[in-house]
């Protein structure tokens, strides 16, 4: 993620400077359509790499609004010095993204000896299923422990907590397919 992260934003940059031999308007279609071919290749690339977590997500908002304001304007002749202007603000909100996912990587990898994926997925299990998140990390954690005498406990409470709680919204969700398909009445 990391390098793509950085490739993208050398991209920016030539971008940005590509556009200081235009004075005025941005007339020619093919450098606004450059333009566009980029903040596509955010959209479609750089961001899925993103990963979001709590401290990252108002800077990625940023950069994703203005990505958004880069496409809306890509559509008009405006003036090369608002498309710069974006572009460095752009920059400088990626530059500070990638600061971020280099302090926070070293951060979440020595939190309980827990990998960057392990710590995602808890993050991600705290806002679904609060206790299905506590019994992962608590396995993660016993899983690392050298002497282990037993493999039940967290790891046996997770799978079993989570295979109720998709079983159980599989069920309403086949439920509720049904009723709708035998015109009965839902009831809520």
């Amino acid at each position: 993620m990391s390098q793509t992260l950085r490739n993208y934003i050398q991209k920016v940059e030539k971008a940005r400077k590509d556009l200081n031999r235009v004075n005025g308007q941005l007339h020619s279609q093919t450098h606004r359509d450059e333009l566009r071919r980029l903040v596509e290749r955010y959209f479609n690339e750089v961001r899925p790499s993103l990963v979001s977590n709590q401290e990252q997500d108002q800077a990625i908002k940023v950069i994703d609004d203005l990505m958004q304001e880069l496409l809306v304007i890509c559509h008009k002749r405006s003036m090369a010095k608002r498309y710069q202007e974006i572009l460095t603000s752009a920059k400088k909100s990626l530059i500070s993204l990638d600061s971020q996912n280099v302090a926070t990587a070293g951060r979440i990898a020595v939190k309980n000896g827990m990998d960057f994926v392990d710590t995602q997925i808890v993050e991600t299990l705290q806002n679904i299923v609060p206790s299905g998140a506590l019994s992962y990390e608590q396995a993660t954690s016993d899983i690392q422990t050298k002497k282990r005498l037993s493999w039940r406990g967290p790891a046996t409470d997770f799978r079993e907590g989570n295979y109720c709680n998709v079983l159980r919204d599989d069920a309403m969700s086949m439920a509720t397919t049904l009723r709708r398909s035998s015109g009965q009445a839902l009831s809520s």
